[in-house]
């Protein structure tokens, strides 16, 4: 895949699928293809099962994994401002403060929400 990047040559899952190297060419076929499929007999009975596309899960799972780290992050500055806060002696600074620490508490119970976590401290 390196070699493509670096020789500017389009390479998308049917370069790898029919590549001349027999071990790649399984490994990609392997890699992109799914070996279980819905049983007919459901359908005859009725039965749906509802599957999502290998892009619809991916994207949840990365818009996800963005807000958990969204999430890391807005708790990482709660802290740090936390310490600023304690530390200020200026009343103006210490109102600024508290304010920045309310939207960002605002923002952390909004995004757990979201990943269906419970805000505990």
């Amino acid at each position: 895949y390196k070699q493509c990047v670096e020789m500017d040559i389009s390479s998308d899952e049917n370069y790898f699928s029919h590549h001349e190297d027999d071990a790649l060419k399984q490994f990609s076929i392997d890699l992109t293809s799914f070996p279980h499929d819905v049983s007919e007999r459901w359908q005859e009975k009725g039965l749906s099962v509802k599957q999502e596309s290998d892009q619809t899960q991916l994207n949840k799972i990365v818009s996800e994994l963005l807000l958990a780290f969204k999430l890391t992050k807005l708790e990482q500055l709660i802290r740090d401002n936390a310490k600023i806060m304690e530390a200020a002696t200026d009343e103006a600074d210490v109102m600024i403060l508290v304010a920045k620490h309310k939207k960002l508490e605002e923002l952390r119970v909004a995004i757990a929400g979201i990943l269906g976590r419970v805000v505990t401290r």
